[in-house]
């Protein structure tokens, strides 16, 4: 099935300095470049999400910002899906770079035409930035934006969803670190832990 990639590579980064994470590096590579290297071995087309493009232009890949002037992780979601040339598209922040392949592969093999939504469930919360998402999911998500609704779960329960819950995730990742999101200074101290005992 032709789906593409797309990486939110938003975020104010408050905890982290208001210093750009993607940029962040986990040993020679970036958390974007080892996201991105990633997502090239199983996905065709990769695009990213960024309020600034002009820093994205040396990794080669399409760079779109958000349509709606309110930022947020579902305005990325919405330019994402709006600006994709495939009907599905597995959607990841760049603040994740221990996602497992294995998961990544699994998600797509269980695509569902009678889906919208692929989304994991870890430890009773979903994990909305780690999801395959359909381009029919624009319009409703669209509706939302207008109305200034930016949780991104209500749209799981206006479109056709398939919840992936932790027990099934954890046969790809038994650790469950594709869920690792790094959002401060200790996050990334343990990610650089996590991350030399398993390269």
């Amino acid at each position: 099935m032709n789906i593409s990639a797309i990486v939110l590579c938003g975020g104010q980064s408050s905890r982290m300095g208001y210093k750009n994470k993607c940029f962040f590096k986990l040993g020679e590579l970036s958390f974007i470049e080892i996201v991105t290297d990633k997502l090239s071995t199983i996905f065709d087309n990769i695009l990213l999400v960024a309020k600034d493009p002009k820093e994205y232009i040396p990794l080669g890949y399409k760079v779109v910002t958000d349509v709606f002037n309110e930022s947020s992780s579902l305005t990325g979601i919405h330019a994402g899906l709006l600006f994709s040339s495939t009907k599905y598209n597995f959607i990841m922040a760049c603040d994740t770079p221990l996602i497992k392949l294995e998961l990544l592969t699994y998600l797509v093999s269980i695509i569902d035409t009678n889906c919208e939504v692929i989304v994991p469930k870890v430890r009773g919360y979903f994990e909305p930035l780690c999801a395959i998402y359909s381009k029919d999911c624009i319009p409703i998500i669209e509706d939302m934006l207008k109305k200034r609704s930016f949780k991104i779960s209500k749209l799981f329960s206006e479109v056709n969803t398939k919840v992936v819950e932790d027990s099934v995730l954890k046969k790809y990742d038994p650790s469950l670190h594709s869920f690792f999101n790094i959002n401060t200074e200790e996050d990334y101290k343990k990610a650089l832990k996590i991350y030399f005992n398993i390269v």
